[in-house]
């Protein structure tokens, strides 16, 4: 952690397995990841408050879209006409369906990733 008082390679590598061993199972508890690790409770509950606290890992929910076959996922690129692009993305980002809305460069300026219950909503929210 570059603002930690004292960083070292150690540290580093402890933060990769916690977020590799919570992107495998986020419902892992501080012990088990602990014991796969091979360090203390306490070392996991110190890193994991430290790297949650400072935006570096987030721990989320993820749907298995596979399981619903009406369920659609849209990738959809935006170009936008003026500079407002944090006044747009702010706004597709609270329409129904849409996970994320990031603002890039290149051929679009806007892109958003759309989870929709259905073919229908998708074409209906486009």
């Amino acid at each position: 952690c570059p603002k930690c008082p004292v960083y070292n390679s150690h540290q580093d590598a402890i933060d990769a397995k916690i977020a590799a061993l919570l992107g495998e199972n986020g419902r892992l508890s501080n012990r088990e990841i602990a014991r796969r690790i091979g360090v203390a409770e306490g070392t996991i509950r110190q890193h994991l408050g430290r790297l949650i606290e400072s935006g570096a890992l987030r721990i989320t929910a993820l749907a298995n879209i596979e399981l619903n076959p009406e369920t659609y996922l849209a990738i959809v690129g935006v170009k936008i006409d003026g500079r407002r692009l944090n006044e747009c993305a702010a706004q597709v980002e609270k329409l129904p369906s849409v996970l994320t809305t990031m603002i890039v460069t290149g051929r679009y300026d806007i892109i958003t990733v759309i989870l929709a219950p259905s073919r229908q909503t998708l074409v209906q929210r486009s």
